[in-house]
């Protein structure tokens, strides 16, 4: 996951998991958001907007935003 994905994960996460907010706080395009989630839905296999595989990505995305 690149420290880019793991912001919009945290954001997804902050914002009830709505696109759009989170795109709006990050300052990005809505479709932005939606092509990052389907790239870490085909490399993790979790899928972001369903709560129990937010509850594993969020830790990992936690790791690697705290990385320099």
């Amino acid at each position: 996951m690149t420290k880019q994905e793991s912001e919009i994960i945290i954001e997804l996460a902050h914002r009830q998991l709505s696109a759009y907010r989170a795109a709006k706080a990050l300052n990005y395009h809505r479709n932005t958001i939606y092509y990052h989630v389907s790239k870490i839905k085909k490399e993790t296999g979790l899928n972001p907007y369903d709560f129990f595989d937010m509850q594993k990505l969020y830790p990992i995305a936690q790791e690697v935003a705290s990385r320099v």
